[in-house]
């Protein structure tokens, strides 16, 4: 019994290193910022942004354990012109009575004029994807409908098809805190993707440890997703109602947020260099958590990535999200209440 003991104790002390190591507890984040960068303040919470026209789209809410998600429901969608030197932020009226948290988004063009915004909603009891109609000559907006289902508990970003199609990361398996806490510290893999089409819900993905962000690689044919435990970018061809996985590729830290970008055919990802830093961030405990972006470049060869901002939290803690329309580096962040623009 006591050599059954002994094992079990140097297994436990094990896992626990390894855990740390793995963490980004001791890892090393300098500041790599090439940029011109200022603070845009008034958005707290900026965890997610999309370009609508000459415009941002940002969502607003806080998420940290401090702030029970049951008394925080003044979330918003906020406006930032992308060509300005100084952008005000702009709250736009959502004319919604139902509690509004939201957590990732995206944007489907109807045309120059028209276009759709779909965001994950986190309310009280179970999440929901909102889909609110935008002009872009009137800045009004318009809530067209709610997508609920019961597989969707834990939704984390989504990712549009067409009007009735979309994909929806989840995190977890529940919303059960200790649950939770079970999937992160073992690193289960209970994180999916469902795919919503004309009313249904289909799960496409499993098995991973906390899928975060969404992006098309090829619209409506392959995507990626960030599978942010377990410290990989995924590729995935969408086949009619099933996914058929490609490639991995590692990642030093935990990406959050993939965003696209049309000009130079990359991606941009938010990570989040020291995981234990970030939950300490949100919980009070600590008054910075670093942040880094990385540029994904896919070639005939290995897909290639490369470091455009690193910062140990000084000027940006939680940066979740980074988007780059042409003027400038635009860097969002879960917890902080501003969002970075880096001109070069």
């Amino acid at each position: 019994m006591k050599i059954i003991a002994i094992f079990c104790i140097f297994s436990l002390l094990l896992h626990v290193g390894l855990l740390l190591a793995d963490s980004g507890v001791f890892s090393k984040v300098t500041l790599i910022n090439p940029f011109n960068c200022q603070s845009v303040p008034g958005i707290p919470g900026a965890e997610d942004m999309a370009i609508l026209g000459p415009y941002l789209v940002a969502t607003s809410g806080y998420f940290p354990p401090k702030y029970p998600i049951e008394k925080t429901y003044l979330g918003g969608l906020v406006l930032i012109p992308i060509h300005e030197f100084q952008p005000v932020p702009e709250y736009l009226n959502l004319g919604v009575s139902f509690p509004f948290n939201p957590h990732g988004l995206d944007v489907l063009k109807i045309d120059e004029d028209l276009y759709k915004i779909f965001v994950v909603n986190h309310r009280p009891s179970k999440d929901s994807i909102e889909v609110f109609e935008f002009r872009l000559s009137t800045k009004k907006v318009k809530h067209l409908t709610t997508h609920f289902g019961a597989e969707i508990e834990t939704a984390n970003d989504v990712l549009v098809i067409d009007a009735s199609t979309f994909l929806v990361s989840l995190d977890h398996s529940s919303r059960n805190h200790r649950v939770q806490m079970l999937e992160n510290f073992s690193r289960i893999g209970w994180g999916s993707i469902f795919l919503f089409h004309n009313g249904q819900w289909r799960k496409i993905v499993s098995n991973l440890s906390f899928a975060n962000g969404l992006a098309w690689k090829d619209h409506g044919k392959s995507f990626l997703v960030a599978e942010m435990l377990g410290k990989k970018i995924h590729s995935y061809d969408l086949r009619g109602f099933s996914a058929r996985h490609n490639s991995s590729i590692p990642i030093d830290g935990f990406p959050d947020n993939l965003v696209f970008n049309p000009k130079k055919r990359d991606f941009l990802i938010g990570v989040h260099p020291k995981i234990f830093d970030l939950k300490n961030f949100a919980e009070g405990k600590i008054s910075k958590s670093p942040t880094r972006i990385l540029r994904l470049k896919f070639s005939q060869q290995e897909p290639k990535l490369e470091t455009v901002f690193e910062d140990p939290g000084d000027m940006h803690s939680s940066g979740s999200v980074a988007i780059d329309p042409g003027e400038a580096l635009f860097i969002g962040s879960i917890y902080e209440s501003k969002i970075l623009r880096c001109a070069r």
